[in-house]
Formats: structure tokens, sequence, C-alpha cells
């Protein structure tokens, strides 16, 4: 064999090494990136800030305030973890706490609803929510762009769903950005406890979160993407 035909045959083999080391790079890339985020706003600030106005108002500026009275919400506190400012209202009752944040330039609407046995209930004008992997009994719809009239209604239907099947009372609302703050925590618990989890990531923003828009709670069980037996002896463990 030749001194070229060797040096060939090695350039082939690191082109073949490099041909399937690369997409593995990427494909760890993207999961670190994803964690990243929560990872931050795990240590971040979610203490209410000295100054809510200007964080309501700018909240007030993509809202109908008769629509916001109508329904019973209420301003509770302003948070701004990762620079991100944040108005959080809570209804009437308390068993429905809605967000209202800037991301990408996009107004962003989440509408959130807790049952015991740590259950609880999303939803929201962006479809990000499957990306990450969440501990059992968090439930996420992703209704992209939609009106808050007709948010707050899918988030109604869901609540009425749940807990025909549950059977179990909602969790009031009392410290919304701590309950926050403690939610992320339980995440990044599950996640590390289940590093396999990680390395869905790059599938499930790829592929997921578009497989998931759309769906109401009602007809991700008709998909099998939530267990309805699995949810009820979760309520029943807490009860």
């Amino acid at each position: 064999m030749t001194t070229t035909s060797s040096l060939l045959i090695l350039a082939e083999g690191h082109w073949g090494t490099g041909f399937l080391f690369t997409p593995l790079l990427l494909w760890l890339f993207v999961c670190a990136s994803g964690m990243a985020p929560l990872i931050l706003l795990r240590y971040s600030n979610f203490t209410p800030v000295d100054e809510p106005i200007p964080i309501f108002k700018k909240s007030l500026s993509v809202l109908d305030p008769v629509w916001i009275d109508e329904n019973g919400f209420q301003g509770k506190s302003a948070i701004q973890p990762m620079g991100i400012p944040m108005a959080i209202f809570t209804n009437t009752d308390q068993t429905i706490a809605m967000a209202v944040y800037f991301a990408g330039g996009q107004r962003v609407l989440d509408l959130v609803s807790k049952f015991s046995g740590d259950i609880s209930l999303t939803t929201s004008t962006t479809i990000d929510g499957p990306v990450v992997p969440a501990p059992p009994g968090v439930m996420y719809q992703g209704f992209k762009g939609c009106k808050p009239e007709k948010l707050l209604q899918l988030h109604r239907d869901g609540i009425e769903f749940l807990q025909g099947h549950l059977q179990t009372e909602l969790v009031l609302h009392e410290d919304v950005a701590s309950s926050m703050q403690q939610f992320i925590g339980r995440q990044l618990t599950f996640l590390f406890t289940r590093p396999w989890n990680i390395l869905a990531l790059p599938y499930r923003y790829a592929v997921t979160r578009f497989v998931r828009q759309n769906t109401t709670i009602e007809q991700q069980e008709e998909k099998g993407i939530i267990n309805l037996d699995s949810l009820i002896h979760q309520a029943r463990d807490a009860a």
C-alpha cells in the first residue's frame, strides 16, 4: 500500500467520523439551548417590582379593559424574570391566573388553573409549551394568535372537562409569582432525574409543538396525549 493510499484512507476515516459527530454535536447544542432559559428562569428574580404601573399599562394597551372587567380579572402583581416585564391578573374567585408578557415582539397570554395533586392546565397564545417535558399532571393547550375572548372560553372548556373527570376542586391562586418559580424548580428536577427527556428537546421543538397546536385537552385525551386514568389517580392520591 502506497503512502498516498494510506493518507486517503485516513482522511476518509476522519471524514466519516466528522460526518457522524456533526449532527450529534448539533443535537446536543439544541438540547443545551433549550435548557438554558429554564435554568436562567430558575434563578431569576420573581419578586414583584416596586413600580408595577408601567408594566400594567403596557399589558392593557394590547387588551380590552372592558373585557378584563367583564371577566372579573384584577391586577395582582408585576414581575420581571430575566428582564421580561410580565403583568399578572387573577379572576374574582382566583381560580384562573392570567399572565401577559411580550416575547419576540409578540404579545403572549397565558391562562393557568390548578387542581389538587400538582395538576394544572395552561392555555396559551404560544405553542411552545410542549417543547420542554413537564412533570405528570401538567397539561398545556396552545392556540397561536388566538384572541383573548376565545382563549378564555377554551380554557374554561378545559376546566369543565377536567373537573367532570377528576371530581376535584380548583386550587386558588394565592401567590402566582411564587407558584411560577416553584413550578420551574419542579420541571428542572423532573428533567435532571430523567435526562433522556432532555435529549428529546430538538424533536419536541421541531415536531411536537406543531402537532399539538390548536388541540384541546379533550382532543388530547382522545388522541392518547394525556391519560385521564393516571390524572384521576394523581388527584385521588392528593385528597
